[in-house]
């Protein structure tokens, strides 16, 4: 996958000492890649390699966002060059759900399990904010801030179930959905990728 980050985390003080100034530099990316693939050319610079397999759709491009504006912008920017968009963290993903789900190729979201308004990107999260993406159609995935918590993802899907997700539902979001998104059902990773269940391998620990 090709990772981004958009918002004021992001912010330094080159070209992305602003929000519309990292969509820019990330635009410019993406018209060289675009370039790349309509000359043909046979030798792409290091750099440019993961935007033109993005631009084929072979790799997602997820991209670290929370805030609703800055969400919106990198609709805009995905409905402009057609990738497969995971957005990840979304505390405010939840307002622009409809959005979400009307994206060609759809769009994903990676939630961040109890992200708090506690700050200026993240004032309007919510905690049904997984509920809301996945009535409006859009496939939700879930994942904890401390890689040490992951074993608290069962109770964030048990939650979920309590606010409106179907049991089905909830246990796509911290298992197959996270799965789907990044491409580990396709041919390149089905040695070594599986899903838990009949015919397939897997281990329990």
């Amino acid at each position: 996958a090709l990772h981004l980050m958009v918002g004021n985390d992001a912010k330094d003080s080159d070209a992305s000492s602003s929000i519309s100034g990292q969509i820019d530099a990330l635009r410019h990316q993406f018209d060289l890649a675009q370039t790349a693939i309509k000359e043909n050319t046979s030798t792409i610079a290091r750099a440019q390699r993961p935007f033109v397999s993005a631009l084929k759709r072979e790799i997602p491009v997820v991209v670290q966002v929370h805030q609703v504006d800055a969400i919106g912008a990198i609709l805009r920017v995905q409905r402009d060059y057609g990738f497969q968009l995971v957005i990840l963290g979304g505390a405010e993903a939840h307002v622009l759900a409809k959005d979400i789900a009307a994206t060609t190729p759809p769009t994903d979201v990676l939630l961040q399990a109890r992200v708090p308004p506690s700050t200026f990107d993240t004032m309007k999260s919510t905690r049904d904010s997984a509920v809301t993406l996945v009535k409006a159609g859009v496939r939700v995935g879930m994942f904890v801030g401390d890689p040490d918590n992951g074993r608290n993802l069962r109770w964030e899907a048990g939650i979920a179930v309590q606010r409106g997700l179907t049991f089905d539902q909830a246990l796509a979001m911290v298992t197959t959905n996270v799965h789907k998104m990044f491409k580990l059902d396709d041919d390149a990773a089905r040695d070594y990728v599986h899903e838990i269940t009949v015919g397939q391998r897997a281990n329990f620990v």
